[in-house]
């Protein structure tokens, strides 16, 4: 979801809001020309219902997991190595 991506940091400074037309909300974000600095029309894109939001949000749990394992595991290794080699 392209769209979420650093929603909470846009939103902190201002250059992202939910906006509601009608039945749909969407997600609006200010734009900027990178070279020029200059500002554009803004980006606005549908925001995904909260049962997608959820949907990512698992993903990004068990990222966040499996993130975790593999440092146990780099840890203990470490562990594991300086305690041998310390002998």
């Amino acid at each position: 979801m392209e769209a979420t991506k650093n929603y909470k940091v846009k939103k902190a400074k201002g250059k992202s809001a939910l906006s509601k037309e009608d039945d749909t909300i969407y997600i609006v974000s200010k734009q900027y020309d990178v070279d020029t600095g200059e500002e554009l029309p803004e980006d606005k894109i549908p925001c995904p219902s909260p049962a997608g939001i959820d949907f990512e949000l698992k993903k990004v749990q068990e990222y966040i997991d499996k993130l975790t394992v593999e440092k146990e595991s780099l840890t203990l290794l470490k562990t594991d190595y300086e305690a041998l080699k310390g002998d």
